[in-house]
């Protein structure tokens, strides 16, 4: 099973997951390009395991 970041739900954007392509979160010091994960998941899901897509689905995933 894969584990989820610890970033996925931000509490600068409300702890939904519709943020802009450049949104980074800023975690114990590090920054986690969060747009970017999105928007790769997304143009990418066709290829994700059924797995990690409902997974993804569950925190709220917005797939379009």
């Amino acid at each position: 099973m894969w584990t989820e970041p610890t970033w996925l739900l931000p509490a600068s954007t409300g702890g939904h997951l519709e943020v802009p392509h450049r949104h980074v979160e800023e975690v114990d010091g590090d920054e986690q390009a969060l747009g970017v994960f999105i928007a790769n998941s997304r143009s990418r899901r066709a290829r994700l395991a059924p797995e990690r897509i409902a997974e993804l689905s569950e925190l709220g995933m917005p797939w379009e």
